[in-house]
């Protein structure tokens, strides 16, 4: 008894050392946990002077109940068009160019991105654009409509490809009316329907520092 008592207690070292060492971050890594609950990772990648600021939430298809599909994507859409801070869509577009940046803001299952890659020289101007389109955005009917355009467009650019409905009837088989889960496009029907209010909703659910890491790499300064 003593000697599987020691056994298992020698497995348990083992399996914890083990877990420990593939936790061990490189040294070019660099993380660390905000008071707000943020959680930042900076990689430093001195071999262009470029600089890549990625910020991800735990949000998604798999939030979204039928009627909500694609709303996650329409407030993505509409990230990075206008905040307070700097200005309307066509304000925005002209500070993003001269930053050097082009943002883009994908959705899948359990994942909503903002990222943008820049000219390391900019970084600090790119990290408050990015605060601001994420804290600061200016929502109206205006740039909802432009955000379902935009959506609509990309939905009918997946239909024409058959995989898309192989993978749709796949999911349906699988899930049955919880397929919309899979679906961070969402359909017509709940892209035309979708409102500010459902959009906003989305924002106050999942849009919060605790629920989202930070990432920044390249030729950065990371912090000690």
């Amino acid at each position: 008894m003593i000697i599987k008592y020691s056994l298992v207690t020698l497995m348990v070292c083992v399996t914890i050392t083990s877990l420990k060492a593939q936790t061990k971050l490189k040294d070019n890594i660099y993380s660390k946990k905000l008071p707000n609950g943020l959680e930042v990772l900076v990689v430093e990648d001195n071999s262009v002077p470029l600089a890549t600021v990625d910020l991800a939430f735990k949000n998604g298809a798999c939030t979204e109940s039928r009627e909500y599909s694609g709303v996650t994507a329409l407030y993505q859409n509409m990230l990075f068009k206008a905040n307070t801070d700097f200005g309307n869509r066509d304000q925005a577009a002209y500070i993003a160019s001269r930053l050097g940046m082009h943002p883009v803001t994908p959705v899948n299952e359990e994942e909503a991105e903002c990222l943008f890659t820049m000219p390391s020289n900019g970084i600090d101007v790119g990290l408050k654009f990015m605060n601001s389109a994420i804290r600061y955005p200016t929502l109206s009917n205006d740039e909802l409509q432009k955000s379902k355009n935009t959506s609509e467009k990309e939905l009918e650019i997946k239909e024409a490809n058959p995989v898309f409905h192989l993978n749709e009837n796949m999911w349906q088989h699988f899930l049955g009316n919880l397929d919309n889960r899979k679906r961070a496009i969402g359909y017509h029907a709940s892209i035309n329907a979708a409102t500010l209010a459902m959009v906003d909703s989305v924002r106050q659910k999942y849009y919060y520092p605790n629920n989202a890491l930070l990432i920044v790499a390249g030729k950065v300064q990371p912090f000690h």
